[in-house]
């Protein structure tokens, strides 16, 4: 199973432990959901592939110094004590091939300009505001050093909404419901054509951002009808989105499957950002021209590799990444030929997600 790199400073990881060893639940909601938010994370980063800012030798230490009582089996007794047992936890961990482990001196650098950092998460000793600018800027999940981390409870839960059938629908709840920052998407639906005035183009409207200090990635995986014109949804999709986010700086690509083929590579229909995936069973093209849905469907909002307890949406999503990078490599570029194939529209083909 791949894991998601986290970038994450030391005096963020001895402050969150530090917090974390006084989060022993009380018997009420509010501390339940802080002890909650702790173990959640914890449990994130150590089978993640951490990158830390301690030199080694300094990290090494910090796994040694209260050796005695863990080795002889007995609790530990001091704070001391409990934070070397997590050290220790990210090292058994490594040992087992269940995290990643490494060394950098500056977290940040080249973030610009490396896609893997762009994909990556940020646990840093900064100010919430601090990681906010960050988290515009680039697209980022950047957490900051806090006592409470029940605003991050949405990374470990299955969020969604019921969409009844004739209800009014805008499609700003799932800007509500996506909470995690990006800078890519990735789009699978085999019917994302229809009707987009009412369905794919304000969708994008509501969750892309404003604008990125980086370009913005969107690629469409369908599987165009012979009375598509790839050219048309290209042009309609790009000029929406140029009107609507004047500042965005984008690039856009469309991979379609063979159309005549049986039965067809996608079937689902889904959203795939940084660090989250969206799944609608009814697809996201359900708006008539009333902007009502069509169909009784369910929304969910999912962060594969967040949730330990939920090891399906990881194998799913990267049974579908398999898929698009062999389609994002194995496409040929459409120039007004054969429809039937396997192609992608239009130059740079690029997705940060599936590089």
């Amino acid at each position: 199973m791949e894991r998601i790199t986290v970038y994450c400073q030391k005096l963020f990881w001895e402050g969150f432990l530090k917090n974390f060893s006084k989060t022993l639940p009380l018997p009420t909601n509010e501390q339940i959901e802080r002890s909650k938010s702790f173990m959640n994370l914890f449990q994130f980063l150590v089978n993640s592939n951490l990158v830390f800012d301690y030199k080694f030798i300094d990290f090494l230490e910090k796994t040694t110094s209260c050796n005695s009582p863990l080795q002889n089996g007995q609790l530990p007794q001091t704070r001391e004590e409990i934070e070397a047992m997590h050290f220790q936890q990210i090292v058994n961990n490594y040992n087992a091939g269940l995290c990643g482990l490494d060394f950098q001196k500056d977290l940040l650098s080249d973030i610009a300009m490396d896609d893997k950092k762009l994909s990556s998460v940020y646990c840093l000793f900064k100010t919430p505001e601090e990681c906010e600018d960050l988290s515009q800027k680039f697209g980022v999940l950047a957490i900051p050093t806090l006592d409470n981390y029940t605003d991050y409870n949405y990374l470990f839960k299955d969020n969604g909404k019921s969409m009844p059938k004739g209800e009014k629908n805008d499609w700003t709840f799932v800007k509500r419901l996506l909470k995690s920052p990006f800078n890519a998407l990735v789009i699978e639906d085999n019917y994302i054509h229809d009707d987009i005035d009412n369905n794919l183009l304000p969708l994008l409207g509501q969750i892309l951002p404003d604008k990125l200090g980086v370009d913005f990635h969107l690629s469409i995986f369908t599987n165009l009808s012979e009375t598509v014109k790839v050219e048309d949804l290209y042009g309609k999709v790009e000029k929406y989105i140029q009107q609507s986010k004047p500042d965005l700086k984008f690039v856009l690509n469309i991979f379609n499957d063979n159309p005549r083929a049986n039965p067809k590579q996608f079937h689902d229909r889904k959203l795939f950002t940084n660090y989250a995936v969206i799944l609608s069973g009814a697809g996201f093209n359900p708006n008539n021209k009333k902007n009502q849905s069509e169909n009784l469907t369910d929304i969910n909002v999912l962060h594969p590799y967040f949730n330990q307890d939920n090891d399906w949406i990881t194998d799913s999503h990267e049974n579908y990444f398999k898929v698009f990078k062999s389609l994002f490599v194995n496409s040929s570029l459409f120039t007004g030929g054969n429809r039937y194939s396997k192609y992608y529209y239009k130059e740079p083909k690029t997705n940060r997600l599936l590089s």
